[in-house]
């Protein structure tokens, strides 16, 4: 999705307007003419300002996709209008720029209320309790006491033993050497 104006020598974009609070914000820069590119693999600076927070610096790479093509992501993305520009290299008038808002997910403040009803009666259905952070003290209370439950292992099983298992594994064993012997690997 294209972001900045048009008839640039230079566009830069991002590939969407809105993201959501820590995801990841890809922009791309293209140059209209491959010479006028930077001959640098990583030759494309771009800085990103929002108000109220520290301006980060984002280094574009040479995409794959043609030498006149530039990428580059910047993470740890915090809530706020964004505002992109190249700072190098540097062109003549206003340099090209892009504009972008990092939101929480509506779904994340669509309910701040506790289900404090929903939990009771989950609580009651299942026979458990339910607690808030004022009848915590209650819990080592109402906790039922413990009890020890002695622990046992099976005794052991002599699988080596047996005559079956002997049997199998020469039977494997002479298998194997015959093979060998047919094959010429003996």
């Amino acid at each position: 999705m294209k972001l900045s104006d048009g008839d640039r020598p230079v566009t830069l974009t991002t590939d969407r307007h809105e993201y959501a609070n820590g995801e990841s914000v890809r922009l791309r820069a293209k140059f209209a003419n491959e010479r006028l590119a930077p001959p640098e693999d990583d030759g494309v600076a771009v800085v990103v300002e929002s108000v109220g927070q520290t301006t980060q610096h984002v280094q574009l790479h040479r995409a794959a996709v043609g030498r006149s093509v530039f990428e580059g992501v910047m993470n740890r993305t915090t809530s706020g209008s964004y505002h992109a520009w190249i700072a190098s290299p540097a062109m003549e008038g206003p340099a090209p720029a892009v504009d972008f808002t990092v939101a929480q997910p509506a779904s994340e403040f669509a309910q701040v209320r506790m289900a404090a009803d929903e939990m009771r009666q989950a609580a009651q259905e299942t026979g458990g309790q339910f607690y808030t952070l004022g009848t915590t003290d209650k819990l080592i209370s109402d906790l039922p006491p413990a009890r020890q439950i002695p622990i046992e292992s099976l005794p052991p099983y002599p699988l080596w033993n047996q005559w079956p298992v002997l049997a199998a594994f020469l039977i494997l064993l002479i298998g194997e050497w015959i093979l060998r012997k047919r094959q010429g690997m003996v």
